[in-house]
Parts: C-alpha cells; sequence; structure tokens
C-alpha cells in the first residue's frame, strides 16, 4: 500500500495544461531517498511521443510539475504506455522518446535513466521484474561524452551487437540510422 506521506500521484491534462494531485497531500509530502517518476499514458506506435507530446514538450511539463509541487530531480523517470507501448519504437531511432527526454533533461542538468517498458525483443531488452508481459529499456545521456546509454552500453557498439544479432538489417542500419555508426 502506498504511504500519502511519500507518495504523490500527479495528474496531467496536457489538453487543458492542469494538474491535479490524484493522491497524497503536498503538505504531508516528504520527500526522502531517491525518488521516480511514473509517466502512465499512450506511447505513438513508433515511439516519439508520450500523450500526445514529443520529448521537447514531455519534459517542459515534467519541469512545470517539478516547479510548481517543488520536487526534487528524479533518479529515474519510467515511460509506460496504456496501449500499444511503442510496439514499433526503436531506440535507435533519432526522435525516440526516451533518448529524447534523456538529453533534454541532461541538458539542464537532471541527469537520470529513463525506463522504456516495450513488448519490443533483443538482447537489449530486459525482462520486466514485474512480470506485466513487458520488457523494458534503461536510456541515460551520457553529458560527459555526449553519447546515449541503452543498459549502460554506448548506442553505437549496441546497434553494432544488433547487427551481428541480426535484430537489425544492415541496409536498415545504413539507411536509417547511419548517424550513429
Amino acid at each position: 500500500m502506498l504511504d500519502p506521506n511519500n507518495t504523490l500521484i500527479i495528474q496531467i491534462d496536457t489538453n487543458r495544461k492542469k494538474y491535479f494531485i490524484e493522491y497524497g497531500k503536498l503538505a504531508d509530502f516528504q520527500q526522502k531517498g531517491e525518488q521516480a517518476w511514473f509517466l502512465l499514458g499512450y506511447v505513438s506506435p513508433s515511439g516519439e511521443k508520450f500523450s500526445g507530446l514529443n520529448s521537447q514538450l514531455l519534459v517542459k511539463a515534467l519541469l512545470a510539475i517539478k516547479e510548481q509541487f517543488v520536487l526534487d530531480n528524479p533518479q529515474e523517470v519510467c515511460i509506460i504506455s496504456t496501449t500499444t507501448m511503442g510496439q514499433n519504437a526503436s531506440p535507435y531511432n533519432a526522435d525516440w522518446i526516451a533518448s529524447g527526454v534523456a538529453k533534454q533533461l541532461s541538458a539542464i542538468g537532471i541527469d537520470t535513466i529513463i525506463t522504456f517498458y516495450t513488448q519490443r525483443k533483443g538482447f537489449l531488452v530486459n525482462e520486466n521484474l514485474l512480470n506485466h508481459n513487458a520488457s523494458f529499456i534503461n536510456c541515460r545521456y551520457d553529458s560527459v561524452t555526449k553519447q546515449i546509454l541503452l543498459n549502460g552500453i554506448p548506442i553505437t557498439q549496441s546497434l553494432l551487437m544488433s547487427i551481428a544479432l541480426k535484430e537489425v538489417l544492415v541496409w536498415q542500419a545504413v539507411s536509417e540510422y547511419s548517424f550513429y555508426l
């Protein structure tokens, strides 16, 4: 059971640009230890939008909530879709929502892990510990090397591994993801 003293559930109405506390009380909320933000909504089939927002607009909404409710920087942001879970999303797409959010947050000094839940299979995909028939990929932007890390592996290295394992075809890597090669 969730403790209302250390849990806030905030609903975002992106159309009306309003925020509502659905669970917990801001006056009683005690920020202690690590924070994780869970985003529950619709991920477009291509994985480039979350509830109609691209990564720039999503980060803008998250920062507005962070400022309005005076929240600490999260150690993890989890993106969970209520529907298709970005089944056609590829972590190698330049506009993939998780890498976009990771880059944008890193640019403003919030270095966090973005966990993207997916139905995809592959060497990068971790088995979901909650066993909800989904798996996940951790994404982080390393501001020192200026490189996206997927489960701690530099994206170029993971793309080459995906090619070697025939999860990504060579022609696809050359035509769609050549900026990583």
